[in-house]
C-alpha cells in the first residue's frame, strides 16, 4: 500500500526531474525538514518558493505538472485525476500587491485496478474514489509562493534525483516571517496562532550548533532583510514577539497544548514557557542586528 511518505517523494522527485522546475522551485517547510532529517513530523502538503520575480504560465505548467506527475504515479500503477493548477488568490484586486500571492495544485490518485472496477456513474464522482492519504484526505496538495528568496538553498539527493530545498538556517529564517506575519497587524493574511514555527525554530537551532551561532552573521541578516522586504514585513513586528502580550501567548500556548505536542515524540517535548523563553532571544538578536 503506497504511504504518505511516498506519495510526497514520487511528487518531488518528479517535479524536480524537470530542469525548468528544478530551476524555478525550492522546497520549504515541515516536509524540507523532514528530507534533511530535522523533525519526524511532515506537513500534509508541500510547499514550495518560486524564486524571485517568476511567475507561472497556467496553462502550460499545467500541462508540464500534469505529465510529470502523472507518468511517476502511472509507472507504480496508479492513475492521476482531477488534476488543477491554480491561482492564488483566485481573484485579485487593487488591494493585494503584486508580490503577494502563488499558485495551488491539487489532485487525487487512484489504483489503475479500482478505476478499471468503476462503472460510468461511479467515473463521474471519481473523487470519492481516491486514495485516502491522511486525516481521511483524499487530495494531494502543492503550495508554491512566488517573489520569494530561494538564491541560498541547497541540494539533497532523493532516489537519485537531486531535490532543492532550503537549508536550515533559511527555514529559520523564514520562520521568523511567518511567526510576524501570522500575527493580526500584518494585515495581508489572517492572524494564525502556530507555535509549530516557534518550535521548529528551536529544534533547528538547538540541534545545530553553527545555525545558531550564524543566526546574526552580516550574511544571514541580509537573507532575512530581503525575506522581509519581498514580504513587505515590517520589522517592528519582531517586537511582539519578544515581549508578547499575555493574550498572544495564551494562543500560542493553547496551539501547542492542542497541535504540536500531540506530534512530538515524549523525550523531545519541551515546557512551553521554556520554548518562548528561546524564541525571544532568538527574535531579539536577529531585531538588534535588522534595526
Amino acid at each position: 500500500m503506497i504511504t504518505p511518505d511516498d506519495i510526497r517523494f514520487i511528487c518531488l522527485t518528479a517535479i524536480f526531474s524537470n530542469n525548468e522546475l528544478s530551476q524555478l522551485l525550492t522546497l520549504k517547510g515541515g516536509n524540507a525538514l523532514k528530507l534533511l532529517g530535522l523533525t519526524e513530523r511532515q506537513s500534509q502538503d508541500l510547499d514550495f518558493s518560486i524564486s524571485e520575480s517568476r511567475r507561472l504560465d497556467i496553462k502550460s505548467h499545467k500541462i508540464l505538472f500534469e505529465s510529470l506527475i502523472t507518468k511517476a504515479f502511472s509507472d507504480l500503477g496508479y492513475q492521476v485525476e482531477n488534476f488543477k493548477l491554480e491561482h492564488r488568490p483566485t481573484k485579485r484586486n487593487d488591494s493585494i500587491p503584486p508580490w503577494w500571492g502563488g499558485y495551488f495544485i491539487s489532485f487525487i490518485i487512484i489504483s489503475q485496478e479500482t478505476f478499471e472496477q468503476l462503472d460510468d456513474k461511479q467515473r463521474q464522482n471519481i473523487g470519492a474514489h481516491g486514495i485516502t492519504i491522511e486525516n481521511g484526505q483524499k487530495k494531494i496538495k502543492i503550495d508554491l509562493s512566488f517573489d520569494e528568496y530561494t538564491e541560498d538553498r541547497i541540494s539533497y539527493n532523493l532516489n537519485g534525483v537531486d531535490i532543492f530545498v532550503y537549508s536550515p538556517l533559511m527555514i529559520v529564517d523564514e520562520k521568523i516571517r511567518a511567526s510576524c506575519q501570522q500575527l493580526p497587524e500584518y494585515t495581508l493574511s489572517k492572524a494564525k496562532d502556530r507555535s509549530r514555527d516557534l518550535f521548529d525554530i528551536y529544534t533547528i537551532l538547538i540541534n545545530n550548533i553553527d545555525d545558531f551561532t550564524n543566526l546574526d552573521s552580516p550574511e544571514n541578516i541580509s537573507i532575512i532583510k530581503k525575506m522581509f522586504d519581498l514580504k513587505g514585513v515590517n520589522i517592528d513586528l519582531l517586537l511582539q514577539i519578544i515581549n508578547p502580550s499575555i493574550d498572544l501567548l495564551n494562543k500560542l500556548n493553547s496551539d501547542y497544548i492542542s497541535k504540536v505536542i500531540p506530534q512530538i515524540p515524549l523525550d523531545k517535548q519541551i515546557d512551553f514557557n521554556y520554548l518562548v523563553s528561546f524564541n525571544k532571544k532568538v527574535f531579539d538578536r536577529v531585531y538588534q542586528k535588522l534595526k
